[in-house]
């Protein structure tokens, strides 16, 4: 009878350990990751309004300060559709009335752009008025399907 009372209670300890491993597994597994210099988010459309092929919206953006009167924002399209920028905003305001001002350069020069799938593009902000050095500022690419794709960034 002792022998059974042992092999129950091995089993017992065994089914706790499982469940405690599990429970960890889970939890490791299911903690948010903070990326906080750059964004993904999707959007998927139909390609026709007959067809069950959907295409779909997918940037990868980072940002960085690379003066105080300079952002460059890295652009990734790696959806199956072209996607459209046509704001970039700076602490939830436009680019041409944020604070401070900014405006484009380099390879987009005016938006609304157009990013084909598959491509990358490097969008440099010009700033008249320096950059607060120490302060986080909040840049955000919107695209023509309603999407925001967010980056921090302190100079």
């Amino acid at each position: 009878m002792s022998r059974i009372v042992y092999v129950i209670v091995g089993i017992l300890i065994l089914v706790i350990v499982i469940a405690i491993l599990a429970g960890l597994f889970v939890y490791f597994n299911t903690q948010p990751t903070a990326i906080p210099t750059s964004s993904i988010a999707t959007t998927m459309t139909p390609t026709s309004s007959t067809s069950n092929e959907y295409s779909l919206e997918k940037l990868v953006i980072s940002a960085y300060a690379s003066s105080t009167t300079q952002i460059v924002i890295n652009v990734k399209n790696t959806g199956s559709s072209d996607a459209i920028i046509i704001d970039i905003f700076l602490n939830e305001k436009p680019l041409a009335s944020a604070t401070p001002v900014g405006t484009l350069s380099d390879s987009v020069s005016a938006l609304p752009y157009t990013l084909p799938s598959g491509a990358s593009v490097q969008i440099t902000l010009n700033f008249a008025t320096p950059l607060s050095y120490g302060t986080t500022y909040n840049i955000k690419v919107h695209t023509g399907s309603g999407n925001d794709y967010p980056a921090l960034i302190t100079p």
